[in-house]
């Protein structure tokens, strides 16, 4: 299992704008490949990692931080339980990105 302790450090990459895309391709990759496992769930839906799919799908016109930010999406979707904060969020908008991606990985 991850903790806020292995997440926190993530995020402050993502946050931090001088930060390289490179290292911000990695970071959403470890996002999606954390959120595959439903039992991190519920430490990826602190207010922390939220901000940084954000700026993930939005901020960093990406097409490969976009693409693993949407699976991190998409993975947090497949419980239930996490519609809520993933609504309230506008999270789930964000999966829209894969209908009007020209990126063929997504």
């Amino acid at each position: 299992l991850i903790n806020e302790r292995c997440i926190q450090p993530l995020c402050e990459l993502v946050q931090n704008q001088e930060t390289h895309t490179n290292i911000k391709q990695s970071v959403s990759r470890c996002f999606a490949l954390f959120a595959s496992n439903t039992e991190t769930h519920r430490q990826l839906l602190t207010s922390s990692v939220i901000a940084s799919i954000k700026i993930l799908l939005s901020s960093t016109r990406d097409t490969t931080c976009e693409r693993f930010g949407v699976l991190t999406v998409a993975n947090l979707a497949l419980c239930e339980s996490n519609h809520s904060v993933l609504l309230k969020a506008a999270l789930l908008e964000s999966l829209l990105l894969l209908h009007k991606s020209d990126d063929v990985e997504t």
